[in-house]
């Protein structure tokens, strides 16, 4: 597995920090870790800007981000939902720019 790949799996659902497994746990959103996030994206998305394709296990890990996610969402009010919403969009925003582009 690419070495990006990789840390960019432990970033999103890392043992005790990962981004998911945070707001799964009630504790919303780690600024820190969303930044780590979107600068391993945009570093991919440069590194892979040539390819013709990205590699199976980058896909496999956002297969279902959104929805793991979303499942969270019951621990938090209104205004945190609507927050957590706006934070995994532009993750799959930057997804989406190296899938397509």
């Amino acid at each position: 597995m690419d070495n990006g790949v990789k840390v960019l799996e432990n970033l999103l659902y890392g043992d005790k920090d990962g981004f998911e497994i945070v707001l799964r746990m009630g504790q919303g959103i780690d600024n820190i870790k969303f930044n780590e996030i979107c600068n391993k994206l945009v570093e991919l998305k440069n590194k892979w800007g040539e390819s013709a394709y990205v590699p199976k296990a980058f896909m496999q890990i956002f297969l279902e981000f959104r929805e793991c996610c979303e499942n969270s969402l019951v621990f938090y009010d209104e205004d945190e939902q609507i927050d957590i919403l706006q934070h995994i969009d532009k993750i799959l925003d930057l997804v989406n720019e190296i899938i397509c582009e």
